[in-house]
């Protein structure tokens, strides 16, 4: 039905939407599984496949096994501009970072299975957050 076809194209535009509000707001390359876990795709593999497919013209890398980033600068700073709540953004990245030292913390994850992104940028999102010196003084104490 012509609702149901509505609906459908609306999910596509905010999974769309909140892909590029990832990548525009990501301090660098972000792997597949990085955008999994930071919720693109509403979390499914299979549905950020076919929503990277939707974007590939604007992205370099997008397979399940390279990073992805925008395909020139000036087009992350054009979507960057776009972001209509950029706090929400480092919220996300800040609290992806935080449950991965918890696993860390509780022996669920070990150091090598942190991802390079968070190793590289988590310190920025927790700033962009406001979460300032508690959660840099928890990282150095779960360090």
């Amino acid at each position: 039905s012509p609702r149901d076809v509505e609906e459908a194209v609306d999910e596509t535009i905010r999974r769309a939407r909140t892909l590029t509000d990832l990548l525009a707001c990501a301090e660098g390359p972000l792997e597949f599984s990085d955008l999994v876990s930071l919720g693109a795709g509403d979390g499914n593999p299979g549905v950020l496949d076919r929503d990277l497919v939707n974007l590939r013209r604007f992205l370099v890398g997008g397979g399940r096994s390279s990073s992805v980033v925008f395909g020139h600068p000036a087009l992350g700073d054009y979507f960057r501009e776009q972001v209509p709540e950029p706090l929400e953004f480092h919220l996300r990245f800040s609290q992806w970072g935080l449950s991965i030292i918890d696993e860390l913390a509780k022996g669920t994850r070990k150091p090598s299975q942190v991802p390079n992104y968070l190793t590289s940028h988590l310190c920025t999102h927790l700033q962009g957050a406001g979460h300032g010196t508690h959660a840099l003084g928890m990282l150095l104490r779960e360090g």
